[in-house]
């Protein structure tokens, strides 16, 4: 059996390059194929790193501020136990000077500062008869004068005369034009507590000026009640 022969037979026309352009649109530059998912995984793995970076900051920020935060009150407690202990200390020493009132005692009773140390802290103590302030109801004018400052005189005068009168003390020596800035323990100056229109002559408080021709007790008495104030700085770092 013969076989036809396929030499007049007519081929299609094929551009030779056609396959060729075909095989190369599927290569990228170089000649590798061409994947846009490598794009996004990156794209999406640059992301997770920057939400991660900015995670452990964030972290790291919260746990920083908590160690501040955390010291300082561990700082404002042992502040306050050691002013409590101070003051604990102070009392046997305040009750022996208003006890025995003749003898000379190192926590005076005319606000006079005893300063100590304790536990690192630089400590100053005060005690004060209340006779022996200036009451800003029961001393006269005349002697108020004569021992504070010119300012103070306005505020005890603005004070007695009742205009604002059932506030806290503090309040209406604001109130009365009084400054804390140069008075910031008032009641150290001032009191409305006193027993006697006459002055305890043994605690009159110092930094009075010097006594008028009042009526002012001849010698020394019993302090009925005294005001006990503490102050303390803070701890000076170890050197070590």
């Amino acid at each position: 059996m013969r076989i036809p022969s396929m030499t007049g037979a007519t081929r299609p026309s094929v551009p030779a390059w056609e396959p060729l352009r075909y095989r190369r649109s599927s290569l990228g530059q170089g000649g590798t194929p061409r994947d846009s998912r490598r794009g996004i995984v990156l794209i999406s793995t640059l992301v997770s790193v920057i939400l991660l970076t900015g995670l452990v900051l964030v972290v790291q920020s919260i746990s920083l501020s908590s160690s501040m935060v955390l010291k300082r009150l561990t700082q404002t407690q042992e502040r306050v136990m050691a002013q409590r202990a101070v003051r604990e200390l102070s009392r046997p020493l305040l009750a022996d000077a208003m006890i025995n009132f003749d003898a000379a005692h190192s926590l005076k009773l005319n606000s006079t500062p005893y300063v100590a140390t304790f536990d690192g802290y630089e400590v100053v103590v005060s005690a004060q008869d209340v006779n022996g302030l200036v009451d800003i109801y029961r001393t006269s004018d005349e002697l108020a004068r004569a021992l504070l400052p010119a300012d103070l005189v306005e505020v005890k005068q603005s004070v007695s005369k009742g205009e604002i009168a059932g506030q806290p003390f503090l309040q209406r020596f604001v109130q009365a034009g009084g400054s804390l800035a140069s008075y910031p323990n008032p009641e150290s100056w001032l009191t409305f507590r006193a027993k006697s229109r006459q002055l305890n002559l043994r605690t009159v408080r110092e930094g009075y000026n010097e006594l008028a021709d009042e009526p002012v007790a001849k010698r020394g008495v019993q302090a009925s009640s005294a005001v006990l104030r503490i102050a303390m700085s803070n701890p000076k770092p170890d050197a070590s």
